[in-house]
């Protein structure tokens, strides 16, 4: 499966529409100016599903995933130069706009692909989180 983007808007931290291939929207994320290094996820209904947020409280890069009643669901973290998507132990290998994780998902500028429906929106706070964990 595959969603497409505006890189632009995603670097931008403008609202980010992720659309399926029929051009139907199932994920927006944005910015939230008012919770600094956080990233809102909404679904194609408007309702929050899920945010990331770099913890700036820690003395490594490190953005937190969290389900939309605020439950923490995971982590990207970046340990010797290297990003690790925690629990699962996973390597992302690549920048913002190319990389992959084996076996989950593929970034090419402007689209997130994955093998799994149920691992879409996981994918898609991995794409945001890419963007937090260089601020």
């Amino acid at each position: 499966m595959e969603l497409v983007y505006k890189y632009n808007d995603l670097e931008s931290r403008n609202r980010t529409d992720l659309l399926d291939e029929k051009g139907s929207l199932r994920y927006w994320g944005i910015y939230d100016f008012a919770y600094k290094y956080r990233t809102r996820i909404f679904d194609e209904n408007d309702n929050e599903v899920a945010y990331v947020q770099k913890d700036v409280s820690v003395n490594e890069d490190v953005v937190i995933f969290y389900d939309a009643a605020g439950n923490e669901t995971g982590r990207l973290t970046r340990k010797d130069g290297t990003l690790l998507l925690e629990p699962d132990g996973k390597v992302y290998e690549g920048d913002r706009k190319n990389g992959m994780i084996k076996d989950l998902l593929c970034i090419k500028e402007g689209s997130l692909s994955f093998d799994q429906e149920e691992d879409m929106l996981k994918s898609v706070m991995v794409l945001f989180a890419l963007v937090e964990i260089d601020r």
